[in-house]
């Protein structure tokens, strides 16, 4: 008895109300709801969009600026360093051994084509080993050179880092490329004519590798 009125009011405010408010525009009413919703949720999705672009770009524009200092404080260590000095000492080293053993390859040349003989007997090599050790005499004088020139691939090094590096790289091939270039021109040349070149012989191509192969040890440097 007591729900009976209850109900039958409620089923009056209902309706009343569907009377006041008509079913097309209640329907209406929820789709502009809807799509207001949709909008909403893309206008934030959006905005979390930027928000993320915007995020990136200032981690970015942040990273750049720390590369570029991590390199100038590369470029602003001291250029003599101790592994730099040993690098100089072997290459010089090396040059130096390379142009005593053709000095004396180019002397006991002379002396074997020269009749008649001089009295003073053959030359003398300035080191011992070097009558005995033959050719492998050259094989330790470009090698004092290649060491030395790895050597200085690394980054204690000016050639080891910034664009040292680069200057590194490139004049090793050039070098190399130029040596084997300017052997094969003048290959037909008589043995010993040209300086170094003609007391090489075909080690000549050895040497434009080597320096080559240097080369590369200096691009795996290259940032």
């Amino acid at each position: 008895m007591a729900g009976g009125p209850v109900v039958g009011f409620g089923g009056r405010i209902r309706r009343a109300v569907r009377r006041i408010v008509p079913s097309g525009r209640v329907s209406a009413v929820t789709g502009a709801l809807a799509i207001r919703h949709r909008h909403a949720t893309t206008l934030t999705g959006a905005r979390k969009n930027q928000e993320s672009a915007t995020q990136q770009i200032k981690e970015k524009l942040v990273s750049k600026p720390k590369a570029k200092q991590e390199m100038m404080e590369r470029t602003r260590e001291p250029i003599f360093s101790l592994r730099f000095v040993i690098a100089l000492l072997l290459i010089a080293a090396g040059i130096a051994y390379v142009v005593l053993y053709t000095l004396y390859v180019r002397d006991l040349r002379d002396y074997d084509t020269t009749f008649p003989k001089p009295k003073g007997g053959a030359p003398d090599a300035l080191f011992p080993w070097m009558s005995s050790l033959d050719s492998w005499n050259w094989v330790i004088g470009f090698g004092l050179i290649f060491v030395g020139l790895a050597l200085t691939a690394h980054p204690k090094t000016p050639l080891g880092r910034g664009k040292g590096v680069i200057v590194g790289m490139l004049g090793c091939f050039l070098i190399g490329l130029i040596w084997i270039c300017t052997f094969y021109v003048f290959a037909d040349k008589p043995e010993g004519e040209i300086w170094l070149l003609g007391d090489l012989g075909q080690l000549n191509l050895l040497v434009g590798i080597g320096f080559m192969a240097v080369g590369f040890t200096f691009a795996t440097r290259w940032e």
